[in-house]
């Protein structure tokens, strides 16, 4: 399969869009003077996104999106992932969007799309591993009311007011799907590192609706492996921050009677930093062409999120070091990009467990006991 490393037309006028909105709203001084006035989400910003339509970008027609396509979130997210955005547009076009468009929630998404409610999910138990592990979280039923009791740790995008989507297991059955507010809950809203919100949630009888009850880890499961594209494109946009920030600064600053980047061993080192960029974005299409075939994205999805581990933040690392001592200070961007990217590693599972889950879906044993990579192909 050819893959199709270009935008199409509609998708260069969302990356133009995002380009300007970045260029005329979210420079980097301004991002910092916003984080320091403490609102974790800015309704101002937060209502241009509305206005724009950004939220509506990973959902199809029939759900009241622009299209649907994971290449339109690449084409919007990868600029906006260069600016360090902090709002939580992932947590709400990509991953809430896609749960409530897939459980039939059309009230919810449309409150959704149109700015009036934001959501996060809440589904991280100790240890906060994404898929597979035990729900403790419990959901008891009298008169007919759901009742909630248990804890959630690190539920992006929920920093208050949001409403939250959570997992929890009823009774003697299996994980369903309940939505709160989170006004019912007890919450600890934290700001990250690199800027983003997150919360812990302990809910004593909290008040819930019943969302869905069937099929909760496949919904849960597609919303995560679009969520990593979505994340991998804005780690491309880190990533090409970075880059061009240390080419600047390796032009222009002075050592030995010279630039720089006259040295060869700083320019193998920007080299190294450029493959990275390049490897991680044709993971990002694998991704997105998976999509577009029809494929189960879990694979895909899972050989993209192990690139943004340690490769992905090496680039980071490399950025720091050759800006020097100025890399680590909160005036220059560079530090500021490899948090995020940190972060990056964690969100939506990491390294590890993504590693473990692309070997249990590529893997297959031979009869004779040996192990091949991939699943052998049909002779027929």
């Amino acid at each position: 399969m050819i893959m199709d490393f270009g935008f199409s037309e509609e998708q260069r006028l969302i990356r133009a869009s995002a380009l300007r909105f970045v260029e005329d709203h979210y420079d980097y001084t301004s991002r910092r003077k916003r984080i320091a006035a403490g609102p974790m989400v800015d309704e101002t910003i937060w209502m241009q996104f509305v206005e724009m339509g950004w939220l509506a970008i990973g959902l199809s027609e029939k759900n009241g999106g622009i299209g649907g396509s994971t290449g339109d979130i690449l084409a919007l997210l990868e600029p906006l992932g260069a600016a360090l955005v902090v709002e939580p547009l992932i947590a709400n076009a990509v991953l809430c969007a896609d749960i409530l468009a897939s459980t039939g929630r059309t009230a919810e998404l449309t409150s959704l799309l149109a700015g009036e409610k934001r959501f996060a999910l809440a589904l991280l138990e100790a240890p906060v591993q994404p898929i597979g592990n035990s729900v403790k979280t419990t959901a008891a039923i009298s008169d007919g009311n759901y009742r909630l009791n248990g804890t959630k740790s690190a539920v992006h995008g929920a920093s208050g007011g949001e409403q939250l989507l959570v997992v929890a297991e009823p009774v003697g059955g299996v994980p369903a799907l309940f939505l709160i507010e989170s006004s019912d809950v007890q919450l600890t809203v934290s700001r990250l590192a690199d800027g983003w919100a997150s919360a812990d949630i302990v809910m004593n009888n909290c008040p819930a609706r019943l969302i869905a009850d069937t099929q909760i880890t496949a919904i849960i499961e597609h919303a995560f492996n679009r969520s990593i594209v979505a994340l991998g494109a804005m780690a491309l946009g880190s990533m090409r921050a970075v880059i061009e920030a240390t080419v600047e600064h390796l032009k222009t600053r002075q050592q030995f009677g010279g630039p720089l980047s006259q040295f060869q061993v700083l320019r193998h080192r920007l080299a190294d930093m450029k493959m990275t960029l390049e490897l991680t974005r044709s993971l990002v299409f694998a991704a997105i062409a998976a999509e577009a075939s029809g494929a189960d994205l879990s694979t895909a999805a899972s050989a993209l999120k192990m690139q943004l581990g340690a490769p992905v933040r090496r680039v980071g690392e490399l950025g720091i070091q050759l800006h020097g001592g100025l890399g680590v200070t909160s005036e220059f961007q560079v530090g500021q990009h490899f948090l995020r990217m940190c972060l990056t590693d964690k969100l939506f599972g990491d390294s590890l467990f993504h590693a473990e889950r692309f070997i249990s879906s590529t893997v297959v044993n031979k009869p004779d006991g040996e192990v091949y990579p991939f699943k052998k192909k049909s002779n027929h």
